[in-house]
This record gives C-alpha cells, structure tokens and sequence, in this order.
C-alpha cells in the first residue's frame, strides 16, 4: 500500500491533528497529494509521484525525492544534543567556518564544498585538506599549486614525515620510485632552484655535504697508524658498472675510476661496510684522515732529505769558501782540491791550483789497480777546472793525482757512479 494511501485512511478517520506543540493543525487532503501545514506556512508535502517536500511546498527538485528546507541534526536523543551529524541547509557554496556536514555543537569541524569540482575538510575553521578539481591532495592550505600532494609545514617544523617502528630488516621504505635515469625522484628546493636532488638511477646531487664530525660527540680518539704503508697498498682503478646488475640497473656503463670495495677492505676495513644484500659499500670520504696522515708522512720524508740536501749546500759552499781562502793565503803552492762523485755520463770536474812560476802540469788518473787511465795537460795558470769527458771512464773509484814540475802535489779518490 502506497504512504499516500495509508495517510489519506489515516486522515478519514481524525478531524484535527494535535501537535507536540499543543497546536491544532489542519490537514488538507488533495486528489494525487498529501499537504500537512500550520496556520501560515506548508511544513511537509508529498507528491504522487513519491516525491517528499520538508519545510517547503515546492516539488523537489528533478532527479530528487526529498527535499528539505532548512538545517538537518540527526540524533537518537532530542532532550540531550551533545554531538550529532547535522547539516547545514546552504544556498551557496561552504567555507571552513561554515561547513556543509558537520557536528551539533562543533560546527567549526566537518566536510565542506568551496568550489565545484572541489571538496574539502575543515579542522577548527580552518582549511585542513582540499581535494581539487586537478585531482590533487592540499594538505593545510586551500590553494592548489599543482602538485599532485602539497604538505605545507610551519616554522620549525617538519610538513612531511614518514615514521616507522618496525625492527624487522624485511620491511621496505620508499618515498618515489621513478623507472628512469633522467627524472628527479627527490629533490629539496630553495625559491625556484633545485638545491639537492637524487635521479631514479641513483646518482645524488647538492651544492655541499657536511659531515656530522664534532668532537664532543667522539671518543677513543687516536692517532691513524702506519698510514703511508696503507694508502700505498690501496690501488685505484678504472670500470664499468655492469648493466644488468640489480643493483645498477638503470645505470648507463660509462667509465668511472675508484676503488675495489673488497681490495679496501683487505687494508682498511674502517670504511667498507656490507648492506643486507651483500654488496659491500665505501666510505670515500672517511678515507680523507688516512690521506691526511699519509701526506704528513711523506712530508716528513721529504722534509729530512731537503735538510740533507741543504747541508750538502752549505757543504760545498763552505769548501768553495776555503779554496778561495786558500788561493789567497797561499798563493804560489799548488793545490788540488776534492771533487764529488758524478755518473759516468757526465763530464767529471777537478779544481786544482797552478803557480804561475810553475813549468807544466798534469792531472792523472788511475784505476785502484795503479793503471794510468788518463793524463791530462794543464796549460793555464793560478785557479784551473779541469774535466774527463762524461762516458770516457767506466762507474768505479779512481785516483787523480796533480803532478807539477815533475812533483806529485796530491792525490784524491773520485767516484763514477751508474746512472
């Protein structure tokens, strides 16, 4: 039996209708249609063709069945309205501070409709999430810059976190994956610019990387240990990463240079660590101490044999000093000097002093058996150098000896050396 009908039985059988209220109503009844009204104003109105007019006398709307006019709560309780669903009868589109579906005594909260296409949720009059027409998620702003999730954050605090506490090693975390090596999977950006950002081929890029490092935060610090011996160990080599490993799927086989993980390993296993898969990864720039200590090792090589060399220096220029000396002082005696050793491939060069009443002179070499190897006539008086042409002798010790006048005035060993 249709309600139209049950009403109209109904009806029949009543003349007047007492309300709650205490206020008599009067209840008309039309062929195709039920209209129950006040003194003034229809209140409910029911159309044959089982359409439903609440607070109204206007036929719902096409394609509607009900239509109310007015606000709606919904509540199990009418003598004590704390929280219940309640929505707003709005002619035009909502606001966070005045939403569409909301709570009885909590209106500031609920799902509200600001534009078409749109819909959002209100948290205290304001815009918590909005769902746009671009089929976007904004989350605590209500405009839409075209990202497909917006989190907008606060001054010092973090707008996006992901947080687990799972203690299992199985369990996998990701924040884009991208299945391409020209796209940026994550990036951190400052205004318009890109300041940090990893490419789906895994390759990261920053403008500067800090390394957490202070002192306050170690202990059992030393001192690195034989680091010349360790940094001579390591070898560097060129590859190519191959383009079928999981690892490095997406990476094109371009020749890179650096170093073997499990050579490393083998010397300085501080800075190889193994992953859960297997591959063994390097600490690059923890080897900046080793490199340091290593350095500062050759340095103090470098800075002894410097010392030598500048003894020799002085060495020399203090034996100039006395040959010049003696020149001087004993001017008329004849004089040879010693002579440093030299390779074979270079001249060999002998200082020596001739007085100028001298007659002849001759220098004279020989092996350290006595044989004669060369004799070589001086001419020139006073200061003289005297040279064996480079390759003129084998490398061994020699003797030269100055003869003047027919008289041996000395004689000094000399070394020729391999080169």
């Amino acid at each position: 039996m249709k309600l139209q009908t049950i009403i109209e039985n109904s009806i029949n059988n009543m003349k007047t209708i007492l309300l709650p209220s205490g206020i008599n109503k009067l209840i008309g009844v039309t062929v195709g249609l039920l209209l129950l009204f006040n003194i003034s104003n229809g209140q409910l109105k029911l159309y044959s063709n089982g359409g439903l007019s609440i607070g109204s006398t206007t036929q719902p709307p096409a394609g509607a069945e009900l239509q109310i006019i007015g606000n709606t709560i919904f509540s199990n309780n009418a003598n004590a309205i704390n929280s219940s669903a309640y929505i707003k009868g709005l002619n035009v589109f909502s606001t966070a501070i005045n939403p569409d579906y909301t709570w009885w005594g909590d209106t500031l909260i609920g799902i509200f409709h600001p534009a078409l296409n749109t819909l959002a949720i209100a948290i205290g009059g304001k815009t918590t999430m909005l769902l746009s027409p671009n089929n976007n998620v904004v989350i605590d702003s209500s405009i839409d810059n075209g990202d497909r999730l917006q989190v907008n954050g606060e001054v010092n605090k973090s707008p996006f976190d992901i947080y687990s506490n799972a203690t299992s090693n199985n369990i996998y975390s990701g924040i884009n994956w991208v299945n391409n090596t020209t796209t940026k999977a994550w990036a951190v950006k400052n205004g318009a610019n890109d300041e940090f950002y990893v490419y789906g081929n895994g390759q990261a890029y920053s403008y500067g990387w800090n390394t957490i490092s202070d002192s306050t935060l170690k202990e059992n610090v030393g001192n690195i240990q034989n680091a010349l011996n360790k940094v001579l160990c390591l070898q560097g080599v060129t590859y190519n990463l191959k383009p079928n490993s999981k690892e490095v799927a997406s990476v094109k086989p371009l020749n890179q240079i650096g170093l073997i993980a499990q050579a490393v390993e083998r010397v300085v296993p501080e800075v190889v660590t193994t992953n859960s898969d297997g591959i063994k990864t390097i600490a690059y720039s923890n080897l900046v101490g080793l490199l340091i200590e290593a350095i500062k090792q050759e340095d103090g090589k470098v800075n002894a044999l410097q010392h030598k060399l500048d003894s020799c220096i002085a060495i020399n220029k203090q034996t100039g000093a006395n040959f010049n000396k003696a020149l001087n002082e004993a001017e008329g005696d004849a004089r040879l000097y010693p002579c440093a050793s030299c390779p074979v491939s270079s001249d060999a060069t002998f200082q020596c002093y001739i007085p100028s009443k001298s007659k002849t002179a001759n220098l004279l070499v020989f092996d350290m058996n006595g044989a004669l190897k060369k004799t070589i006539p001086i001419n020139g008086k006073e200061k003289q150098y005297v040279s064996v042409g480079g390759g003129e002798l084998l490398a061994g010790m020699y003797y030269y000896s100055l003869m003047v006048d027919g008289n041996e005035i000395d004689t000094r060993k000399i070394i020729l050396t391999q080169n």
